[in-house]
């Protein structure tokens, strides 16, 4: 099956053409700016390069979140019409699978993302999603024999926990087709936003 990949939650615009677990062919895109203009140029030279056409892709899997509110959006919009318009079942992958998706840990993990907050977004394979700080980070990893911290742009957190084992990783293409193979019949496979808290929006005073 062909996997048409996405990712606009983090730093720039990833998209991914794979056959089952085989990339294809893999894009990035770095400028965050305009992102709702570059993602359907990037999936349109994508498609002509390979030269597939829409009915080719068997599922739509994109990034869900946490990340940037205003490109998990984006993401989320254009899979969802693209895969209404042509008839492609879309699965959202959050970034925490994503990152899961890059290594090979199993047991006694903690992942971190940085909120840009002062804390950080934190998971562990029983627990939800949720923001905090060193104390919580300190609460989830208690009972673990030996914790392991799979991080993006959070390895002071393994720093400050004492951590021996932290593998800084990136959510990648890769990683996001790993990441689908590795759920569950019982995962939210939903191409719904994760937002861990609610997005700043800051309204400009009329004068």
């Amino acid at each position: 099956m062909k996997y048409l990949v996405i990712d606009t939650s983090n730093t720039g615009t990833i998209v991914g053409i794979f056959n089952d677990k085989e990339p294809l062919l893999i894009s990035r895109d770095k400028d965050s700016s305009k992102q709702n203009e570059v993602l359907p140029i990037l999936v349109r030279d994508m498609m002509a390069r390979l030269d597939i056409k829409f009915s080719d892709i068997g599922k739509i899997l994109v990034t869900k979140g946490p990340g940037s509110f205003t490109g998990i959006r984006i993401g989320l919009s254009f899979a969802r019409g693209l895969g209404l318009s042509n008839g492609i079942e879309v699965v959202g992958i959050d970034n925490f699978d994503a990152l899961k998706g890059n290594v090979r840990v199993d047991n006694d993990i903690l992942i971190a993302i940085d909120s840009k907050k002062g804390d950080w977004f934190l998971k562990t394979p029983k627990t939800e999603p949720q923001a905090g700080g060193i104390e919580l980070a300190e609460f989830l990893i208690k009972d673990m024999f030996m914790p392991k911290l799979i991080s993006f742009k959070a390895d002071d957190l393994g720093v400050k926990l004492g951590l021996k084992v932290i593998l800084e990783t990136e959510v990648t293409a890769t990683g996001i087709v790993n990441a689908y193979y590795a759920l569950s019949t019982k995962s939210d496979r939903s191409p719904n936003p994760v937002y861990i808290r609610s997005a700043d929006v800051t309204i400009k005073k009329c004068i």
